[in-house]
């Protein structure tokens, strides 16, 4: 992935002045969307949608954090930049969620599968990274 700058040089990111209340509503909604759709069993029928879920709860913990440190995005992938760049996940896990993230917009736009097996791949991994960033955000 690019790096931070390259974002905020093409005005996927933009400064603004920090918003904990802003930041608090996201953590709240991310969390709450994350906690119903982790605990359901996920099937052939239902593993895209819990999938595209669960990733747009790490993505709103991630604006949450962006948000907190004055800054907005218009991408995707920024904020998980942002995070590997300021030590809340690793590089290994910044990939992750980008793979995840291309996984949810093949779902989402141009109706691909996600086979079941990964599905729940995803989720198992997805868990530990949304752990992970919601501890930094306490």
């Amino acid at each position: 992935m690019r790096p931070f700058e390259y974002f905020l040089q093409k005005g996927d990111i933009k400064k603004i002045t920090p918003n904990i209340e802003e930041s608090k509503s996201l953590v709240i909604d991310g969390i709450k969307r994350f906690s119903y759709h982790i605990k359901q069993d996920i099937t052939d029928e239902n593993g895209k949608y819990i999938v595209e879920s669960i990733y747009e709860s790490i993505r709103e913990l991630l604006d949450a954090y962006l948000i907190r440190n004055g800054y907005r995005s218009y991408s995707h992938q920024a904020p998980i930049v942002f995070a590997a760049m300021k030590s809340i996940i690793t590089d290994k896990e910044s990939k992750i969620l980008d793979d995840l993230r291309d996984l949810r917009n093949k779902s989402k736009y141009y109706g691909k599968e996600i086979p079941l097996s990964l599905a729940k791949e995803s989720a198992r991994e997805a868990k530990v990274i949304f752990d992970k960033i919601k501890r930094a955000l306490k």
